[in-house]
């Protein structure tokens, strides 16, 4: 089986609502959250998951109901990171929220991966949805995905609906564990206080579709890592 690295990059900080990660909790407690990518190598291909929020100037306009921070640019933290953004092979979207998808213009080599149920909502949104905003991913060229994949040994999507319309988490092989990379699917580890089968969930466009996600994800690992949690890390995860 091939092993992978992964490393959680961490390209900048949200500030929003505590019930903005876990639904109708905490509300009204502000905090601040890390935006993450995730970085993964199998020493021959580089594979980005997640984007993160693009540029913070443009979220003050077309996000109100949330501030971000960035200290240094998207692509300086990449070089310095990982790689340059021209040598990545593929970047896989969890989902195309705001926070999870910009920059893809950085990208001119991979191949872009979204689930094709996600791709179909976002452009056709019930109108109590709809943006007046054009999303700067409207032009991007994706590979539509249709349910779980290997796209690579040792790297496998799995559909995980429910936050979103088609939403997509991965299992990793590294370190000798299967580590999954939940992205929304949870967002704090907050989300795994209830214990096993007993997950909290994060705000949602269909509630029971994303428990079903979070069993069907939870069997397929051994370790579980949230998309927002402030206590996550920038280290390499098998040198946790």
């Amino acid at each position: 089986m091939t092993e992978w690295r992964v490393k959680g990059i961490r390209i900048g900080d949200i500030y929003d609502d505590y019930s903005f990660n876990i639904a109708q909790t905490r509300m009204g407690e502000k905090m601040w959250v890390p935006c993450m990518v995730w970085y993964l190598t199998d020493g021959q291909h580089n594979v980005l998951y997640d984007t993160g929020f693009g540029d913070p100037a443009q979220v003050s306009v077309t996000q109100p109901l949330a501030d971000v921070k960035q200290e240094t640019p998207f692509p300086v933290i990449l070089k310095r990171e990982a790689c340059d953004p021209g040598q990545f092979d593929a970047v896989i979207i969890s989902h195309l929220h705001w926070d999870h998808c910009g920059d893809l213009d950085l990208f001119t080599n991979a191949e872009l991966f979204v689930q094709w149920s996600e791709l179909q909502f976002e452009l056709n949104p019930p109108s109590f949805f709809a943006s007046k905003e054009t999303p700067s991913w409207a032009s991007k060229r994706f590979t539509l995905l249709d349910g779980d994949e290997a796209l690579f040994p040792g790297l496998r999507v799995v559909a995980t609906p429910g936050h979103t319309a088609g939403h997509q988490s991965l299992v990793v092989q590294t370190g000798g564990r299967r580590v999954g990379l939940s992205g929304d699917l949870f967002m704090l580890y907050d989300s795994f206080a209830g214990g096993s089968g007993h997950y909290l969930p994060p705000p949602c466009i269909d509630f029971m579709a994303w428990f079903l996600s979070a069993e069907k994800f939870a069997r397929q690992c051994d370790e579980i890592v949230p998309s927002h949690d402030p206590r996550l890390t920038t280290k390499w995860i098998d040198e946790e």
